[in-house]
């Protein structure tokens, strides 16, 4: 949301927020590792929407499991989130 509210746009989605990060990228506008992009996708064509941090969010915050059953995933989803709020601060404070 910071880096969309950055470049001037708003957003109620995640789905629509991914996308415009995509896009930014895609124009050269902000850096940002493909993978972390990639891995927030929702993708409903693909086996592995289920593996998207939305649909991950969702289950952990709405579903009834209390406990992480992958500790490698687990390893992966905080490795990509510290990558992604240290892309986020160094776009939001860069000066344009």
């Amino acid at each position: 949301m910071a880096i969309a509210t950055k470049y001037g746009y708003e957003s109620k989605n995640q789905t629509c927020t991914i996308a415009l990060i995509e896009n930014l990228q895609e124009q050269g506008k902000i850096s940002i590792n493909k993978d972390i992009i990639d891995f927030m996708k929702y993708d409903e064509d693909e086996n592995s929407h289920e593996q998207s941090i939305i649909e991950l969010r969702e289950n952990y915050t709405y579903g009834i499991n209390l406990e992480v059953s992958d500790e490698k995933q687990l390893e992966k989803i905080e490795k990509l989130c510290v990558e992604f709020i240290d892309s986020t601060k160094e776009i939001i404070y860069k000066e344009n």
